[in-house]
């Protein structure tokens, strides 16, 4: 990982998404501000100049966070919620391909889905809090998780809870 005080580029040797036709991605997300949006700010971006999809942003256009995914060569943006709705308070963001769909989660809660195959992407070139064209997101994040397949909600949830099982735990208390 290389880090500057505005954004992370994750660089591997080896592709963090070694099957594209599957997979999933979480965060914890925290507004800056809740100053209104001038410009799409990019949290979480497998996303290069070339390619220009997969990516979880706060988008100017309606003020809304959205899923970007690319199939057929077009964009598809999917809105998860409103951005005055997440103030500045955390919330958790988890993003699912199962091959056929992308499903879009929001604190636990399945917010929105799109249907679609997965056009190749970047593989090996993710950024967190940028969109590798010197765009930053006024955000903090924190707890990345990437897997090679899609979580299912229970998982989510249990992700969400520091990997505690849904109904508690021995420590700290049950988030959703």
């Amino acid at each position: 990982v290389t880090a500057s005080n505005q954004d992370a580029r994750l660089n591997p040797t080896t592709t963090l998404f070694p099957n594209v036709s599957s997979w999933s991605y979480g965060f914890w997300l925290k507004r800056n501000s809740s100053d209104a949006l001038t410009t799409d700010e990019f949290i979480f971006s497998q996303r290069s100049v070339a390619y220009r999809g997969g990516s979880v942003f706060l988008r100017d256009f309606n003020d809304m966070l959205t899923f970007n995914f690319r199939t057929g060569g077009s964009h598809n943006y999917v809105s998860m919620a409103s951005v005055a709705s997440l103030g500045t308070a955390w919330h958790h963001v988890t993003v699912t391909y199962d091959g056929t769909t992308y499903r879009a989660f929001l604190d636990g809660n399945q917010v929105a889905t799109g249907t679609g195959t997965q056009d190749a992407f970047d593989t090996t070139n993710v950024s967190v809090g940028s969109d590798n064209t010197g765009s930053y997101a006024s955000v903090a994040v924190d707890e990345i998780k990437i897997y090679g397949y899609p979580r299912t909600p229970q998982q989510i949830v249990e992700d969400m809870n520091g990997d505690h099982p849904i109904g508690g735990s021995p420590v700290g208390s049950q988030v959703a």
